[in-house]
């Protein structure tokens, strides 16, 4: 009979303490349990200097308990204003992901991502010689053309330049022959084209205009002549 009451009695007290802790959520009454942050995945890992970068990220698991991103950069050059990165010139620079309680309900989580940042771009190009350029004259009846014109073309941006028109202008354009008609150039290279006038030219300075000239702007030109006598 005392086995008996002292099991009921166990068995009370039992689920008495079950009610008060164990079959009760720790966060309180009514409140979801913690579920913490274990990644932030897809945050942008390029940017370009100068150029606001909106900063965001998916949270791992989805039902975490805080989801809210509040990003910070200690980088120099970089500020993060609206949750948006822009850095004044290029390189890399790290910004942090802070997620407040996201591993407890007293501890934040935090994730430091590296972002290479881009230069602005730019699109040039250069031509060598950079001053007219005046051919030996010959005398009228001439046989022989003139020595060519090696005409280099340098590509002075930070991009490739795609495809450049080459090309001849002015009064006296059909004058002289070009060997190529378009060129690519990319980043950093350089590209050389003969120019030369034509036989069989009347008496007089024949004069043109090289140009080579693409796309975002690029144009660069040089004045070209030959005289026969």
């Amino acid at each position: 009979m005392k086995k008996k009451v002292y099991c009921t009695i166990l068995a009370v007290s039992l689920c008495f303490g079950m009610l008060l802790t164990g079959c009760k959520n720790p966060a309180g009454p009514g409140q979801p349990s913690h579920i913490p942050v274990t990644d932030i995945l897809f945050v942008p890992s390029k940017a370009t200097a100068g150029v606001a970068l909106p900063l965001s990220g998916t949270v791992v698991p989805d039902n975490a308990t805080n989801r809210i991103i509040v990003w910070s950069t200690a980088s120099a050059g970089a500020i993060i204003t609206d949750n948006a990165l822009t850095v004044t010139q290029p390189g890399t620079v790290v910004v942090t992901a802070t997620i407040a309680n996201g591993l407890t309900r007293t501890t934040p989580y935090t994730q430091n991502f590296y972002i290479h940042v881009d230069p602005v771009p730019s699109y040039g190009i250069s031509l060598s010689p950079t001053t007219a350029h005046v051919f030996a004259p010959a005398i009228f009846g001439y046989a022989a053309a003139p020595d060519a014109l090696i005409v280099m073309v340098n590509n002075t941006g930070n991009q490739v330049t795609g495809e450049l028109a080459v090309g001849l202008s002015g009064a006296n354009a059909a004058s002289f022959s070009l060997f190529v008609t378009t060129i690519s150039l990319g980043v950093g290279s350089s590209a050389w084209f003969p120019v030369q006038p034509n036989t069989g030219l009347a008496e007089g300075t024949h004069s043109a205009t090289l140009t080579v000239s693409g796309g975002n702007g690029i144009t660069a030109s040089l004045n070209i002549s030959f005289t026969v006598l």
